[in-house]
């Protein structure tokens, strides 16, 4: 277990510095959010990624990115390219086009992208080989994300 990626240990998959959704929040190690289940962990990431797009107007891949992955740590440019090929876009046309994340395919895509710069390639012997998680799995945190959404607007 040691051996895997720290955003996949804490069940943090987007590498977040604190929960958005209080709820299965652990706190804090060594400077990332923990939550107590990996459902949990993709649910924050899903609606971070929904209030970045939809509150902060962050609506290309290099405005989201830059918000999201401070350059200190990251190079944005790397992280740009792998992302506008997770979402199916035109890296040329990265700064101009809207990534859609009202779209749940588009959404789940973006969200998968993330995980796989925040924490690489799974290695050879992970259940889904390409991925670190199914669609299905996906799917079933982004619904918990949507829920949990609902709950805040009433």
């Amino acid at each position: 277990m040691s051996n895997l990626p720290h955003g996949i240990r804490l069940n943090n998959p987007g590498n977040l510095r604190r929960a958005v959704m209080p709820a299965g929040a652990l706190g804090i190690i060594d400077g990332f959010q923990a939550f107590d289940t990996m459902e949990t962990g993709l649910a924050n990431l899903f609606v971070l990624s929904m209030n970045y797009y939809t509150k902060l107007g962050l609506r290309t891949v290099p405005t989201f990115i830059a918000r999201y992955a401070p350059a200190s740590e990251n190079d944005l440019m790397q992280y740009e390219q792998l992302m506008c090929r997770f979402c199916n876009m035109n890296p040329l046309k990265a700064g101009t086009q809207d990534i859609n994340l009202i779209d749940e395919w588009c959404l789940i895509a973006w969200c998968r992208g993330i995980i796989r710069v925040e924490n690489g390639r799974p290695g050879a012997n992970w259940p889904t080989m390409m991925e670190w998680f199914t669609v299905a799995e996906l799917a079933a945190a982004l619904k918990r994300a949507q829920e949990w959404k609902s709950e805040q607007s009433v």
